[in-house]
């Protein structure tokens, strides 16, 4: 039987950090665990580890600006992706089809 994973404290602390990070709104203070231990709680709680997370929502709000007819290169720069052709590539594995494919299909 599965039972609910309960984190101490500050475990919780840190994880609402690094999904506070990923949206751009980091708290003052964090807490101070090895790397390796939050990595594996946040993967528990969320099913991903923090850079696949933070891939995932950078191409959820791609998603979101490119419906909205931002051009791709636009939309690299405001999700924090280095060029367009990062956004291609993460898009594409992500979503199975390329952003300009994507655009046109949502328009």
């Amino acid at each position: 039987m599965d039972r609910p994973t309960v984190h101490a404290p500050r475990v919780t602390l840190a994880l609402f950090g690094l999904r506070c990070a990923a949206t751009g709104r980091v708290p003052r203070r964090l807490p101070r665990l090895p790397k390796f231990r939050l990595c594996r709680a946040f993967r528990e709680q969320v099913g991903l580890p923090p850079h696949a997370y933070v891939t995932h929502r950078r191409v959820s709000l791609a998603q979101e600006l490119l419906a909205a007819g931002v051009p791709q290169a636009e939309v690299a720069f405001r999700v924090g992706l280095y060029d367009q052709s990062q956004l291609h590539r993460h898009f594409k594995r992500l979503v199975g089809v390329t952003p300009g494919e994507w655009a046109r299909a949502m328009a």
